[in-house]
């Protein structure tokens, strides 16, 4: 920025999550500290100093010009969606086939795991497979309690690591719904971007996240798949 500022570039900022109050919710920082000050003064400056600040969502974008200040310009656009599935149409569930729900890339700090190991455990409908294809800070204590907890639908979930690039596209596009969730604090200070990428392939989008979040306004307003609050396993 201050480079851009001295050759007078006009610098975007695309602001995807909001830091340093991501990190309260993840429990990794506390309010008040010195990190914590040193990325307020950061996402300040970013928001003050920017030509234009982009972001993800309305709740986002309210919430960090309440607690940072005004942006100079902003625009809300939806950020994220993979080039590559371009033009891929919603497919008919072919009959006697499974509908396949993914869970698919980072399962971090911010994201709810509680409702979902709740409704594994359940005997859930014998047309339904749970697909995980993820890593990340939450995931290998997520997988662990998932096995420990599986009843009689054992053997139509599957606890998959990250995909290779080469098979990217072709499991997104053969899963017809997307899982994504997010914990509650977190629904003003971030916008799962995945839930994008899956909608241009094709999947509709099952989120447990609170009412009150970017995620569950756009399902809602383009009616794409389903809001379920989070611990509320039997809407699930």
């Amino acid at each position: 920025q201050l480079m851009s500022r001295r050759r007078n570039i006009a610098t975007v900022c695309l602001l995807h999550d909001l830091y340093p109050d991501a990190f309260f919710v993840a429990g990794s920082l506390k309010p008040g500290d010195a990190a914590s000050k040193l990325f307020a003064r950061v996402t300040q400056y970013a928001i003050r100093e920017s030509s234009l600040t982009i972001y993800l969502g309305e709740h986002l974008r309210d919430y960090a010009e309440q607690t940072y200040g005004p942006a100079k310009r902003q625009a809300v656009i939806p950020v994220g969606a993979d080039g590559e599935f371009l033009r891929i149409e919603p497919k008919p569930i072919e009959a006697g086939k499974r509908i396949r729900l993914l869970y698919s890339g980072t399962m971090g700090r911010m994201h709810e795991t509680e409702t979902i190991l709740n409704f594994l455990e359940r005997d859930f409908p014998e047309n339904i497979e749970v697909v995980f294809n993820s890593s990340g800070a939450r995931y290998e204590d997520f997988k662990r309690q998932a096995l420990g907890r599986l009843g009689s639908s054992r053997s139509r979930v599957f606890l998959n690591g990250p995909l290779p690039d080469n098979l990217w596209r072709e499991v997104m596009i053969g899963a017809h719904v997307a899982v994504v969730t997010m914990l509650p604090g977190a629904a003003r200070v971030v916008m799962p971007s995945k839930s994008l990428s899956a909608m241009v392939a094709g999947q509709a989008i099952l989120a447990i996240c609170p009412r009150q979040s970017d995620l569950a306004e756009l399902i809602l307003r383009h009616g794409c798949g389903w809001q379920i609050e989070p611990g509320d396993v039997d809407a699930l």
